[in-house]
């Protein structure tokens, strides 16, 4: 049934905003997310609520709903297409958000309650199928009528041209409902099942970038896994596909399905024909690439060699990609060529014969690099360590468009082995150099003290602590992996949070288990002193200057304890003799920034008072060099802490529990 109305403008002139519709529009600061529902109210009922939930109230999200108010009809009246929607509210907040979750409702079979998703961005839908897969939900691939791929969907007019459409459908959405009763009074009673927290609380798990405030050294943390694509295939067996990698994209496959399994921890192509390419695609589209797999066979070629390559740059049946092709010869030679594909139409770019033989079940590792026109590759045996050059390099110019990143199998038409030959495919990664960044603007972005030069693998851990983030204003974090040599941006994903001190702070980035929150009695006058001299000059009345900038802010703060304890305590943080960060709320007038502090004074208020004064002379100084990058325990503090090695193990089994040890400032101090 067609539309009503072609687009917002006819509806509008029609229907009587407040009374037929309504629409509402949440767009915190900084949000890179956005969760909209542009059939809500009773147009598709339950889409604006679960929209709704799942933007939550954390700033992380923007929130859209155009919702239908009307008695009865309003999907015969309101319903505007997901191509058509073009009411300027919901264009201009999708317009500035990096991810969009568009949801909608549809009638789905009887019964059956499960999820139909598309939409163009791969990555995402693929984490939150497989999130809402972990969480029991049934999901399954929407049909093309509703797969939201068209680039005028507005699920895919955000900055990254490509978002998701969920639909729900009507046992799914009734479910979310006591009694399932989906009628406006039941929706706006606030009534919700387990079944529908739990739903939202699937999709909102899916963050790329986890990240939290710890109040106890006052720093936002990030805790995450470097981005891209990833699957060491372990711990899952999948039969007539190779499933979901690990770092959530759902591996596209091209050739028959029994050609395709995982198991015994790798990903295997079955050749039973020879000329015949097997190919195994992620669902992620893009354009520069670095990549390297290791991959084996289980017997030695005879008559014809086998042809295994890494791909980039791939259309979905593989008819136009690059590649770099590792051939297993029948003379066991290992041989490593640059290729492209152009509408099936495969050339030689550039060919390597490696120093490497080829032995039966021994992986030989290879990496493909495609930056703009320059293509580079390189092969090893998979345990040795990899070559420090590349082996070949060229430039093309024929393969523009992103595309799949992925594996491809085949053997030589002239392959004698008997049928089949196995190809196993292990330790797929694309990596690079990770960048932590910041932003309270979106546009211009500070890296974060130790984030720079990080392994960039996908799915190497990446944990990294920000104590010098701007006190209650939304900040974008953001994970760039980069290629070291050209700058050029791999993958790139962000998230947001507000963090907020609470107080006043005085932190050392050196060591930040020193960091204190302080109690401020007073400060005095802030002073710059002037840098200049004055010079009379012999036969002009009016002397001469030489002048330069002033001098940093100079002022003296007060500190304040309350105990004999609190007083050690920061009497011992202020012995480490630390370039210190007096970190001050937003709303807070007490001068802040990096200081030297020359001579503590500490004194009573009076006789027999237990409080402490701490003057604290504070000289402003550049933040410490990059280079300065903390760490919240010292040897010391090890050792001040267990007696043994065997303490110390059964304390901390890993070497990332034993950096969540927290120090004392007593570990500082040299008797």
């Amino acid at each position: 049934m067609a539309d009503l109305y072609a687009n917002f403008a006819e509806l509008s002139a029609a229907e009587v905003e407040g009374v037929d519709y309504s629409r509402t529009s949440v767009r915190p600061a900084g949000a890179t997310w956005a969760s909209i529902a542009i059939h809500g109210g009773g147009i598709e009922a339950g889409s604006g609520e679960v929209a709704r939930a799942v933007a939550g109230d954390d700033g992380r999200m923007a929130y859209y709903e155009f919702a239908g108010l009307k008695p009865a009809d309003n999907f015969d009246t309101l319903h505007i297409t997901s191509t058509n929607f073009d009411e300027p509210q919901a264009l201009s907040l999708v317009s500035g958000a990096d991810r969009i979750l568009s949801w909608h409702g549809y009638a789905g079979t009887t019964g059956v309650a499960e999820t139909a998703i598309g939409g163009l961005d791969g990555r995402l839908r693929d984490l939150v199928a497989a999130a809402l897969t972990a969480a029991g939900y049934a999901v399954v691939s929407a049909p093309s009528e509703i797969a939201g791929t068209n680039v005028q969907n507005i699920c895919n007019r955000g900055r990254s041209g490509a978002g998701v459409q969920l639909e729900m459908s009507r046992a799914l959405r009734e479910s979310f409902f006591p009694g399932g009763d989906t009628s406006r009074a039941m929706r706006e009673s606030g009534q919700r099942t387990a079944a529908f927290w739990a739903y939202v609380a699937a999709v909102q798990s899916v963050l790329v970038l986890p990240l939290s405030y710890d109040p106890q050294l006052s720093r936002v943390r990030m805790a995450g896994v470097a981005p891209g694509l990833g699957d060491t295939f372990t711990g899952r067996t999948v039969v007539d596909d190779w499933g979901q990698a690990e770092s959530g994209q759902v591996w596209l496959r091209s050739g028959a399905a029994n050609a395709f399994q995982v198991t015994g921890g790798v990903g295997q192509h079955v050749l039973g024909a020879t000329n015949t390419s097997r190919w195994s695609l992620a669902a992620t589209s893009l354009l520069d690439v670095d990549v390297a797999a290791s991959v084996s066979t289980g017997v030695l070629a005879t008559g014809g060699g086998h042809f295994l390559a890494l791909v980039a740059r791939s259309t979905d049946d593989g008819a136009t990609c690059y590649l770099a092709r590792v051939e297993f010869s029948a003379t066991a030679t290992v041989i490593l060529t640059l290729r492209r594909r152009v509408s099936g139409t495969e050339t030689l770019i550039s060919q390597h014969t490696t120093s490497l033989t080829h032995v039966a079940n021994t992986p030989v590792r290879v990496r493909l690099q495609v930056i703009g026109s320059t293509l580079r590759a390189k092969a090893w045996l998979a345990s040795a360590p990899e070559p420090a050059t590349w082996q070949l390099t060229a430039t093309d110019t024929n393969v523009t468009a992103a595309g799949r990143v992925g594996v491809r199998s085949i053997l030589s038409a002239a392959n004698t082995n008997s049928l089949p030959v196995t190809a196993s495919w292990d330790d797929i990664a694309t990596q690079g150099q990770a960048v932590v960044e910041r932003s309270t603007s979106g546009i211009r972005w500070s890296p974060v003290r130790g984030g720079l030069g990080l392994d960039g693998t996908a799915g190497e851990d990446l944990r990294l602590d920000d104590y010098e983030f701007v006190d209650a204003v939304p900040t974008r974090y953001r994970v760039r992996v980069v290629e070291p040599e050209t700058g050029a941006t791999l993958w790139a994903e962000s998230e947001q949070i507000t963090p907020e001190l609470g107080g006043v702070w005085l932190k050392s980035v050196a060591r930040p288990f020193l960091n204190r929150e302080v109690i401020v009695k007073d400060f005095s006058a802030v002073e710059r002193a002037a840098r200049h001299g004055v010079f009379a000059v012999v036969g002009r009345s009016a002397p001469v200057v030489v002048s330069d900038l002033r001098g940093s802010r100079q002022w003296t703060v007060e500190l304040l304890t309350e105990t004999p304890a609190a007083a050690d305590d920061l009497d011992l943080v202020l012995a480490a003799g630390d370039t210190m960060l007096i970190h001050t709320p937003a709303d807070c007038d007490v001068p802040g920034g990096y200081v030297a502090i020359d001579t503590v004074n500490i004194s009573r208020p009076s006789r027999r008072s237990r409080r402490r004064v701490f003057a604290l002379p504070c000289t402003e100084v550049a933040a410490p060099g990059p280079d300065v990058v903390g760490a919240t325990l010292t040897c010391q503090t090890v050792l001040n802490t267990y007696a043994t090695c065997a303490d110390l193990l059964a304390a901390h089994a890993t070497c990332a529990d034993l950096l969540e040890l927290i120090g004392d400032p007593v570990d500082v101090v040299v008797p």
